[in-house]
């Protein structure tokens, strides 16, 4: 957000936000959960500021993917390969998202900004869509990733949210929405990506 708007603008920003929603616990971890409210609702008239909002929503996941609890049973190429040993249809495992996968609807060209933004990168890909598509964040080997989805993803992770389904019902959620969707790569990605855990 610095970043974006100068260090002036934001302590600014930072310090009205102060003001409308003074501290309440003896810890920061979350606190800016109602910033990208606050920018919204400060400055609902400008472009610039619409982008503002989608910077923040993405800064603040990023900080909750990283803050994450750790996943309690992480499925795994060996989980797997073992399984499909003892004949047992994998497909039928219940399984969910880890902890640290979190889903956010944002503006393309926002995410591409925030993702420039993040890596000091000034050359980062720039996007002429203005259309809204989800971002999946995730912390693996304790660094935050972000990308963005396509449909049929967004299909899968969706199904795999809360209290999860089987990878089958997830697979035929996915194809749904597209049916040349690639099962086997998007699977092979969620494990090495160690997205999905085991549902006891």
């Amino acid at each position: 957000m610095k970043k974006k708007v100068g260090t002036d603008d934001f302590r600014k920003m930072a310090r009205l936000f102060v003001d409308y929603f003074p501290p309440e616990l003896g810890t920061l971890v979350g606190y800016g959960k109602n910033f990208p409210d606050f920018i919204e609702n400060q400055h609902t008239s400008s472009n610039l500021f619409t982008h503002l909002v989608d910077i923040a929503q993405l800064d603040y996941m990023w900080l909750m993917s990283l803050m994450s609890a750790d996943s309690s049973e992480t499925l795994t190429i060996e989980i797997v390969t073992h399984l499909m040993e003892q004949d047992t249809e994998f497909t039928e495992l219940k399984v969910k998202l880890n902890p640290s996968v979190l889903l956010l609807k944002v503006n393309e060209e926002a995410f591409l900004e925030w993702v420039s933004l993040k890596t000091n990168n000034n050359d980062a890909v720039t996007s002429e869509s203005s259309n809204d598509d989800f971002v999946m964040l995730w912390r693996l080997q304790g660094a935050v990733q972000a990308r963005l989805l396509s449909p049929a993803e967004v299909a899968l992770m969706q199904s795999l949210q809360g209290t999860g389904r089987s990878l089958g019902e997830a697979f035929d959620a996915a194809l749904a929405v597209d049916e040349n969707f690639e099962v086997s790569d998007a699977f092979t990605a969620c494990l090495q990506n160690e997205l999905l855990e085991i549902k006891n």
